[in-house]
């Protein structure tokens, strides 16, 4: 029983980890969404959030600037890298980066630091 447990966890984790709900809903929203999308100042933005301009964006896209990426999870787009958290991000990221840049808020540079550490 506890095993049936642990494997239903695990399995939940993975359909609902990092990103994965958010890139099947709102389809035709996205769409429209990406189709007006200025992608170079969505790239600066993503790039200048962590506080240095240097077309390396660390923290996950995919996860909306939410958490670090890794430096071995990695995508490179338009001229910029991007760290992802997980492979499923990668994935993710890899498939439809203006689908991905299009749901990105960034926010102000260094805010994102600031708001990942609050409680």
């Amino acid at each position: 029983m506890m095993t049936l447990r642990v494997v239903v966890a695990l399995a939940l984790l993975l359909a609902l980890g990092c990103g994965g709900g958010s890139s099947r809903s709102g389809g035709d929203a996205a769409s429209g969404a990406a189709a007006a999308l200025d992608v170079n100042a969505v790239l600066a933005a993503a790039d200048q959030a962590d506080g240095s301009e240097d077309r390396v964006v660390h923290r996950c896209a995919v996860c909306g600037l939410g958490m670090d990426g890794s430096p071995e999870i990695t995508s490179t787009w338009r001229g910029y890298t991007f760290y992802h958290c997980s492979q499923h991000c990668r994935e993710q990221f890899d498939r439809d980066p203006v689908k991905v840049l299009a749901r990105l808020e960034v926010p102000p540079p260094g805010e994102v630091g600031a708001r990942a550490s609050s409680p």
